[in-house]
């Protein structure tokens, strides 16, 4: 279920402090290194997070990015002994609130207004890097992938062939929450920087931050 009721805001009927509690809980513990969130729920984050207490420390391990609105992921640190493990440098202890948020929202709006233009006559399709293989990845990888017995559900009956290969990507999820075209009227018209209005107010793929 998505967190967003618009590309820039949580749902507030739907991420409540008990979302919020949960990723505090989740950054808190001293093994995590990072958790990955959608730049509103950061947002939100930074704004709500008086109700869960004085502490706000954690805050500066939720890292916003792109598409994390309807779950988060965590970085660990290398457990003791993982000679192949190497650990991320440590966050900054800046809570990520200030300038980084308002970059991630400058970011978002560009990409708002960019997935909204026509598609010009005859452009080809995207070729980007090919996904990574297993034998790509360190054997530990393998390990991991393949421990457990877990069993990949079946897809469902009648399903079309691309709509099974969606199902199986990493992103497969709900789509996040689009404009109106009068809401993308007025983002269009909004300064550079400035991300709020009346009715709405106003992120490489590589997430070493």
């Amino acid at each position: 279920v998505s967190m967003l009721k618009d590309p820039f805001n949580v749902d507030p009927s739907i991420f409540t402090v008990m979302q919020m509690k949960l990723i505090k809980r989740a950054a808190s513990y001293p093994q995590v290194a990072r958790i990955f969130v959608h730049p509103a729920i950061k947002k939100a984050l930074c704004q709500q997070a008086s109700q869960l207490g004085k502490d706000t420390a954690w805050l500066g391990k939720v890292r916003p990015w792109w598409n994390h609105h309807y779950h988060f992921h965590v970085r660990l640190y290398c457990p003791p002994g993982a000679e192949a493990c190497e650990n991320q440098k440590d966050v900054s202890g800046d809570d990520g609130c200030g300038q980084e948020l308002t970059n991630w929202y400058a970011m978002l709006k560009k990409a708002v207004i960019e997935a909204a233009k026509p598609v010009p006559p005859g452009t080809k399709p995207w070729t980007g890097k090919p996904p990574l293989t297993m034998a790509q990845l360190p054997r530990e990888c393998g390990t991991v992938l393949t421990a457990g017995g877990y069993t990949p559900e079946p897809p469902p009956e009648g399903e079309t062939p691309a709509a099974i290969k969606a199902l199986a990507t990493k992103d497969a999820g709900p789509p996040i929450p689009t404009l109106s075209p009068d809401q993308l009227k007025a983002l269009i018209g909004t300064p550079a920087g400035t991300t709020d209005t009346a009715e709405m107010p106003l992120p490489d793929r590589n997430p070493m931050r």
